[in-house]
C-alpha cells in the first residue's frame, strides 16, 4: 500500500512539473519553508526542456512504482 501511495505521488508531481514547467517550480519557492525553497531554486538552474524530460521520466517511474 505504503509503495503505491510513494508511485501516485511520483506520478503526479512528474506530470505536474512535465506540464507546467519552471513556472510550478517558481510557485514551490512562494509556499515553501526556507530551507525546503532551495530545492526547487536548484531546479530552475536546469534548462526547461531537460528539466520536462526528467519530469516525463519520473512520472514513468511513478506509473512502474505504482502498478508492480
Amino acid at each position: 500500500m505504503m509503495r503505491r501511495l510513494l508511485g501516485l505521488i511520483n506520478l503526479l508531481d512528474g506530470v505536474v512539473s512535465a506540464g507546467f514547467g519552471h513556472e510550478f517550480m517558481r510557485s514551490l519557492i512562494e509556499v515553501l519553508p526556507s530551507p525546503l525553497n532551495k530545492i526547487p531554486a536548484f531546479f530552475l538552474r536546469v534548462p526547461e526542456p531537460l528539466f520536462r524530460i526528467g519530469a516525463v521520466i519520473q512520472a514513468i517511474l511513478g506509473w512502474e512504482i505504482m502498478t508492480h
